[in-house]
């Protein structure tokens, strides 16, 4: 599957690198954006981490759901939908399909800098003694 960035969204880095978003109010979109932005913010590693999770429930290679706890948000990332909650906002919670969250994380991965995505698989292979299994 080929997984396109999303539409119905746009991130991008400001001046001083913080990774924005504009979507929809209350879409899905702008659901995994907050999220995305509020807890990696612009961390290469913690993207990645996420993807891998995401590519090994897609490809068989892990069954347990992937639980994602940061700042403000919790995620629970399973093979078919990835379940979000602001841990301080009852009204920022939802279920996503998981093919929505990774054309966002697409935008997301597009938006960064070649130099932090590059510098994210060197620490998940340093720490994971393996390379990360990427959707794309």
């Amino acid at each position: 599957m080929t997984i396109t960035p999303a539409r119905d969204i746009r991130i991008w880095s400001d001046e001083k690198g913080y990774v924005q978003h504009t979507a929809r109010e209350g879409s899905d979109a702008d659901l995994v954006g907050q999220w995305l932005t509020s807890d990696i913010q612009g961390d290469g590693e913690h993207l990645i981490e996420l993807l891998d999770a995401i590519e090994a429930l897609r490809s068989a290679q892990a069954y347990k759901p992937y639980e994602a706890s940061g700042n403000a948000w919790h995620a629970v990332i399973g093979k078919d939908h990835v379940d979000i909650e602001n841990k301080y906002m009852d009204h920022l919670t939802g279920t996503v399909p998981v093919e929505t969250v990774l054309r966002i994380m697409r935008s997301y991965w597009d938006a960064l800098r070649e130099s932090t995505i590059e510098e994210g698989k060197r620490n998940f292979l340093k720490f994971h003694r393996r390379e990360p299994r990427l959707p794309w």
